[in-house]
């Protein structure tokens, strides 16, 4: 609206919520792997689909700080890798979030959560994040991440 382009990363955004959602920044951008501990909590059965479940937490309190979570617990579907569940907990270990996959693009070879809701189990709010017509890494234009691109747009 005021013509202007800004990165948002998480250390400009400071972890806050994304757009007044359940969102997080920190759970829309990559985190770096070496920040966690990560820890194979055993096997779960989620919505009918055999899963692992593996237990994600910072390794310091100043990361768990940066990204919001003491820790999360995943739940990666066995016969594609692909995360269908997150459970969240606050930095005081108790419940706070859960991410839920309602439905997987496959595109190519690479499968996408695409349509995923966030519900706060603390306050009882759900949001819901869904990307439709996703198109695979190769078929985007490198122009299409330029400023003079999303100037125009």
């Amino acid at each position: 609206a005021v013509g202007k382009i800004k990165r948002v990363n998480l250390s400009s955004a400071g972890g806050g919520y994304f757009m007044g959602s359940d969102f997080t920044y920190s759970d829309l951008i990559s985190a770096n792997r070496e920040d966690f501990v990560y820890e194979l909590v055993g096997e779960a059965p989620i919505a009918g689909q055999d899963c692992y479940l593996i237990r994600r937490q910072g390794k310091t309190r100043e990361i768990q700080r940066q990204y919001g979570y003491s820790k999360d617990e995943n739940y990666i579907r066995k016969s594609d890798f692909v995360p269908i569940k997150i459970v969240f907990y606050d930095l005081a270990g108790d419940l706070l979030k859960e991410l839920s996959v309602q439905r997987i693009a496959e595109i190519g070879p690479y499968r996408y959560p695409s349509h995923v809701t966030m519900e706060n189990k603390q306050t009882g709010h759900v949001s819901r994040i869904e990307f439709d017509n996703l198109a695979s890494p190769e078929d985007v234009p490198d122009e299409y991440f330029t400023q003079r691109y999303l100037m125009n747009y």
